[in-house]
């Protein structure tokens, strides 16, 4: 009698751990890489799924054009788990989600429906949470941005937000970050925009509602400096001799924060290095020099940082967080802020810069 449990328990248990009871074979299944999201008549979006062509080998990857590497199915509902079905139905496969690496959405969805789309991604549990949020100028809502250099296709997107060391600043959005800043208050989410294809150098910030406000590259490099994601970053100006170019800055920003009259101030204090990269020709470098190097490049960040500020608080958004930090440091202020839904407060920033550059190589 126990042979036979111990058996039976046995069968029980190949079954159960196996791990391969339900799996099917690439041609029943479908993984989705990229998901975008446009705006569709009757308040309804188009969802469209993007997927690796199953047919491509090795030997024909670099004969491929970009269209041939990925195909695509598209449906348009008013919610992601209707739109699965239908695309689901349509390709007559599994449609799988756990591979999915990008979420791209057109620049004009509204903040509320953003907020919508990225709440049913995150209720789908099966959908990774680290997949990146793009959006994408109008005139490039056709066609998928990819590299070919690997055996399998790959999406430009990702492997550009992968290489850390590719970006002068750090924009990559996680999923769970833009859906972290939709919930918490005193935080305007940000998502990076790409406005010609393979160019991402600017910020689309999200107010409480209303369509998504632009950050031009030099307010976004702003951004960037009193967030800290700055990771290379270059500056350049003209003198009457000739070019001067700083490269490689890195910073550090420190920011205290007080309230007063209801207006958030913030004293940011930020230390910048980087190296001269470029000087008027048949002219030699002194450390003077270098001195008014580092006073034209620190008021340049100051005016490029002060311009940012400006721009937040005409648009009243918070893309730095700020209002979030100091909710976090005096709680006693949460009780204001939650009588004003989705307040943001008005923002004045005193901003100081100092730049060091190396004497390396200067003449004395």
């Amino acid at each position: 009698m126990k042979k036979m449990i111990a058996g039976a328990l046995l069968g029980v248990l190949m079954v159960l751990l196996s791990g391969c009871w339900d799996e099917l074979s690439m041609a029943n299944r479908a993984s989705a890489l990229v998901l975008s999201v446009q705006p569709a008549p009757n308040q309804r979006l188009k969802w469209t799924f993007y997927f690796p062509n199953p047919a491509v080998t090795i030997n024909s990857l670099n004969n491929l054009s970009a269209g041939q590497q990925f195909y695509e199915a598209s449906a348009t509902a008013a919610s992601l788990g209707r739109a699965y079905q239908k695309v689901q139905i349509q390709l007559a496969r599994d449609l799988y989600m756990g591979q999915l690496e990008d979420v791209v959405i057109s620049r004009r969805l509204p903040a509320d429906t953003l907020s919508e789309v990225i709440n049913a991604y995150n209720r789908e549990g099966i959908l990774p949470k680290t997949v990146y949020i793009l959006a994408r100028s109008a005139a490039l809502n056709t066609g998928l941005p990819v590299t070919v250099q690997d055996p399998v296709p790959t999406v430009y997107l990702t492997k550009y937000f992968d290489c850390r060391a590719c970006q002068p600043v750090e924009l990559a959005q996680p999923a769970w970050k833009v859906w972290d800043k939709l919930r918490t208050p005193g935080v305007s989410p940000v998502i990076p925009y790409e406005s010609k294809t393979t160019r991402i150098s600017e910020l689309l910030v999200y107010p409480v509602n209303g369509q998504p406000r632009l950050l031009s590259h030099r307010l976004t490099v702003g951004w960037a400096y009193l967030t800290n994601h700055v990771i290379k970053e270059s500056l350049s100006y003209s003198t009457p001799e000739g070019q001067v170019t700083v490269n490689n800055i890195t910073s550090h920003a420190r920011v205290k924060l007080t309230l007063r009259r209801g207006m958030l101030q913030a004293f940011v204090t930020i230390h910048a290095n980087g190296d001269l990269t470029q000087w008027p020709p048949s002219t030699a470098v002194t450390p003077k020099d270098i001195r008014v190097v580092e006073s034209k490049a620190a008021r340049q960040l100051v005016a490029s940082c002060l311009d940012t500020v400006q721009f937040a608080d005409r648009t009243h958004t918070d893309p730095f967080g700020w209002g979030r930090d100091y909710l976090f440091r005096h709680p006693g202020s949460s009780l204001e802020f939650s009588k004003h839904g989705g307040m943001i407060w008005p923002i004045n920033a005193h901003v100081t810069v100092t730049m060091h550059i190396p004497t390396v190589g200067v003449s004395s």
